[in-house]
């Protein structure tokens, strides 16, 4: 009987872990884009892009991304750092007003959409914990793929794959993002809805 007992203690604690393992970040480089994660569909939970020359990388102290979900807007708000540093927190937001989705299995719906990046999304970034004025000029967001990840037959999360890239005046000067990617995990736990 006891022998039943720990085993069933020990499938609790397999199964926790793995959970917790959704949530890890897997870096692996792109030996193509130096300092860049690869892209994947794997739910590494990994994003990056050039900043003009500098990498915006997530990093394994902030999730890497939370989206927001409100009255009139579904807001991507990506976390990392700038350059190789850790302390350089920045922060990228992105705004769309076309999808509103009511829980995170609604972004499904995604899968292999591009939206164009114009005067009418807006784009907000956060660099050393100050706000940069950003006025977008053109550039694009693609979700190449929305697929429902399932664990041992029980729906985990969406994971969401896909490109960005734009061109935008930062504090009036013109910059360039370019080479995004992205590969993460949506759940409860990083898709909110009020």
């Amino acid at each position: 009987m006891k022998i039943k007992y720990l085993f069933l203690i020990l499938i609790i604690i397999i199964s926790c872990k793995k959970d917790k393992n959704l949530r890890d970040s897997i870096f692996i480089e792109d030996v193509e884009s130096p300092g860049l994660p690869i892209y994947s569909e794997w739910g590494y939970n990994t994003f990056g892009a050039y900043y003009d020359r500098e990498v915006f990388i997530s990093n394994d102290k902030k999730v890497p991304l939370k989206i927001i979900v409100t009255n009139d807007t579904m807001t991507f708000n990506f976390f990392g750092q700038l350059g190789n540093t850790s302390y350089n927190n920045m922060t990228m937001k992105f705004y769309f007003t076309n999808f509103l989705p009511v829980n995170y299995e609604d972004l499904l719906q995604l899968n292999d959409t591009i939206i164009n990046l114009n005067n009418t999304n807006k784009i907000s970034i956060n660099i050393y914990g100050s706000n940069v004025n950003v006025t977008l000029l053109n550039g694009y967001f693609k979700v190449d793929k929305a697929q429902l990840l399932f664990v041992d037959t029980k729906e985990t999360e969406v994971i969401l794959s896909g490109h960005f890239e734009f061109q935008a005046l930062i504090n009036n000067e013109p910059i360039a993002i370019s080479d995004g990617r992205f590969d993460i995990g949506v759940n409860q736990s990083n898709f909110f809805s009020y």
